[in-house]
């Protein structure tokens, strides 16, 4: 006789595991086939999924699948606000330097102060670069030990790869636009075009100072000759320099006492007025010496000289020099001034646009780790329940059910086909 057991049928427990595999295998294989090789929605999709599948738009789904990527915002962890804080950080840095280059800034900063943010710029590479490696250990550590899957790594190294690579292009690509820029305007020319404008206006100057002087001179002599009449009728003396002006080209002549204040004038109708010559030229007019200098604004050409017999007093001149060509010539030494100042300082801006890239290379960087790292996430997660659910399976707990999330994709249709499977 049979011992009666609590198996009506007569099969073994090893029976019972057997049957329990092959329904878990049947499950997986029905479940895979649907996902691989569906005919409609509905043979694969519980009802309620295929409905809400209907009325959902490409954008919503879009939507949804980036704010699933990018997770709740109450789990963010110290290192990523870091990251975050350290990227902020080198965008100030890099606007503040831009503005202050280019002169949109409405400050100006002195060398040391670019210096400065030469040096938090070089800091903030230096942070974000060292969580990337820290990020990036953690992730291959995690990978050797199993506790990653090759998913994160092969999206990480994907994600870098794409942010890389276009970003590196346009670094490099702009780097040497940069750089045959700076060679054109640094080039041999430029300068050669500036110098020689510079010695243009300069020959002219010189020139004009050259006729200037022994005017100068002549008129300081018939001056001096002139004292008695000076003494004696003021009126008929400025006439006798009026005559002298006319005759000489001149626009103004002043004889002036030992300070520079003109005691007697003559000059022509809508000549620039008369200001004193600044102390460095009347101590140099107070040696005797024949002194001419600029009137850069008013394009006058002015000379100077020291008159023995009027008590210490001096006689200034004034001639007009054509087509403003003293404005010129002081716009040509500003622009040699400035080249002079870009070419010294070519390598300190080769550096900022340098540091620049990298900061924005390198932010770029750490959010598509950050992100590749979400994106595996979100498509490891799901597989992950499926394949834990088929184990439950093969140990014969039917009741099993992977978890489903609100979403409308192949991973969230296999889920809804195992879950039907195991019904």
């Amino acid at each position: 006789m049979f011992a009666v057991t609590s198996n009506p049928c007569g099969i073994s427990a090893a029976g019972d595991e057997w049957v329990g595999r092959w329904r878990a295998r049947k499950a997986m294989h029905s479940a895979c086939s649907a996902w691989g090789g569906m005919t409609t929605v509905d043979n694969i999709k519980l009802q309620t999924g295929a409905a809400r599948s209907k009325k959902r738009t490409g954008f919503t789904n879009a939507v949804r699948g980036f704010a699933r990527i990018m997770g709740p915002v109450n789990h963010v962890s110290p290192i990523a606000v870091l990251a975050i804080i350290l990227s902020l950080a080198g965008v100030a840095c890099i606007a503040l330097t831009y503005a202050t280059l280019t002169g949109v800034a409405p400050f100006e900063l002195s060398r040391q102060a670019l210096l400065v943010l030469v040096a938090v710029n070089g800091s903030i590479i230096l942070a974000i670069a060292l969580i990337i490696v820290w990020r990036l250990a953690r992730l291959f550590i995690a990978r050797r030990n199993h506790s990653a899957s090759a998913l994160h790594v092969r999206m990480v190294i994907l994600f870098s790869f794409i942010t890389l690579l276009p970003a590196g292009s346009v670094a490099f690509f702009s780097g040497v636009t940069l750089s045959l820029g700076l060679n054109s305007l640094l080039g041999e020319p430029v300068p050669a075009a500036i110098e020689n404008s510079a010695t243009m206006a300069r020959f002219y100057v010189l020139q004009e100072a050259n006729l200037l002087g022994p005017e100068l001179q002549a008129m300081a002599n018939d001056v001096n000759n002139s004292k008695k009449l000076f003494n004696e009728s003021p009126i008929r003396f400025a006439k006798f320099l009026d005559f002298q002006i006319q005759a000489r080209g001149l626009t103004a002549a002043y004889v002036t006492n030992a300070s520079g204040v003109p005691l007697a004038r003559a000059q022509e109708e809508n000549s620039p007025d008369y200001t004193i010559p600044r102390s460095n030229i009347m101590a140099q007019a107070e040696l005797g010496k024949v002194t001419i200098f600029s009137d850069v604004a008013n394009s006058q050409a002015r000379g100077i000289l020291r008159l023995p017999d009027y008590d210490g007093g001096y006689l200034v001149i004034s001639r007009a020099i054509a087509g403003r060509v003293l404005e010129h010539f002081a716009q040509t030494q500003s622009f040699i001034a400035e080249f002079d100042e870009i070419a010294s300082n070519r390598n300190f801006i080769e550096l900022i646009f340098m540091l620049t890239f990298i900061v924005i290379t390198l932010m770029i960087l750490l959010g598509a780790i950050w992100l590749g790292l979400r994106a595996a996430n979100d498509l490891v997660s799901p597989i992950d329940r499926l394949v834990i659910a088929a184990e439950k399976v093969s140990e014969g707990n039917l009741s099993a059910r992977v978890l489903l999330e609100d979403r409308d994709d192949e991973v969230s249709n296999l889920s809804h086909t195992f879950n039907r499977m195991t019904e």
